[in-house]
């Protein structure tokens, strides 16, 4: 079988090697498939409530027939987290199309949670720990 090693020096003598081997054999990872009863979310995120009742009305439109599991997958994945947020949770997909309906509706629904995230602006730092030295970029920058 092929093998590896790495290994790693740390500055205050820490060392670390590990030695890495091929399997003998490759399997394959099984195939995602949809199992009833299991709760499957979806995440709809937009900068304003409009966009984000655009953006249900549009999921509803272009999830076609892939499965739940899929769409909900992509949604956190591939899609960027803006502040305006809602989930539908649902165990199948008519559940998971009324709630992604109720959202593009404007109206509540009892398997959509709705929440708003705090702004980038409205985060700051707490602590800073710089690791090397006591003084970085922008360090009297109020």
């Amino acid at each position: 079988p092929r093998r590896g090693a790495v290994s790693s020096f740390g500055i205050s003598g820490t060392n670390a090697h590990v030695i890495i081997e091929a399997p003998d054999q490759w399997s394959a990872a099984p195939d995602p498939q949809e199992r009833p009863g299991d709760l499957v979310p979806w995440l709809l995120s937009a900068r304003t409530d409009d966009g984000l009742r655009d953006h249900a009305e549009r999921l509803l439109a272009a999830a076609g027939d892939a499965p739940a599991e899929a769409v909900g997958r992509a949604l956190m994945e591939c899609r960027t987290a803006f502040e305006c947020r809602d989930v539908v949770l649902g165990t199948d997909r008519s559940r998971l199309a009324d709630g992604t309906a109720a959202i593009g509706h404007g109206w509540s629904h009892q398997d959509v949670v709705q929440g708003t995230a705090d702004t980038a602006e409205s985060r700051r730092p707490v602590f800073v720990f710089p690791g090397q030295g006591g003084q970085w970029v922008g360090l009297a920058v109020e």
